[in-house]
């Protein structure tokens, strides 16, 4: 099974998003999914995204911006998702991927990466401790503009 890992280009905006509505299908959050191939495409420079493809089939991705952080007192990845599509789970797919990340983090100097996991996300909890990540619990807030424009109004 020959497995590559590749950086997307706009060009692959379209499949990009195939795999993250799969996302947010298997994770009950269509709802939430506000992207689409246009928009993926359109705002390609302000993301990265990395492609597992096996024989040119795309079978998972993890998406990332970079940043600055003042806890840790440097740049830093902040991974967004990372998705595997079913038929590829258990083939190693989603370490490769974050195994792309880590080489991402050591080759620019990043101080650490970071990203959030569902409480009730067992095995993905285990599968990043696995890796050596340090899995926190902590609650994830989001503030959407329509609510923060309602906060503004009071």
């Amino acid at each position: 099974m020959p497995l590559s890992i590749r950086a997307t280009t706009s060009a692959d905006a379209a499949t990009l998003y195939a795999l993250m509505r799969e996302l947010a299908e298997y994770e009950g959050q269509q709802a939430h999914l506000l992207a689409d191939a246009a928009s993926l495409a359109a705002d390609a420079s302000r993301y990265q995204a990395l492609l597992a493809e096996i024989d040119g089939v795309a079978v998972g991705f993890v998406s990332y911006t970079l940043g600055y952080s003042i806890w840790w007192r440097g740049d830093c990845l902040a991974l967004d998702d990372l998705y595997v599509t079913d038929a590829a789970r258990g083939q190693g797919v989603g370490e490769r991927l974050m195994r792309a990340v880590a080489e991402v983090c050591v080759q620019r100097g990043l101080a650490h990466a970071r990203w959030t996991v569902e409480t009730g996300n067992g095995g993905a909890r285990r599968f990043y401790r696995r890796i050596g990540a340090q899995v926190r619990e902590k609650g994830v807030c989001t503030w959407p503009q329509a609510a923060m424009a309602a906060a503004l109004a009071d």
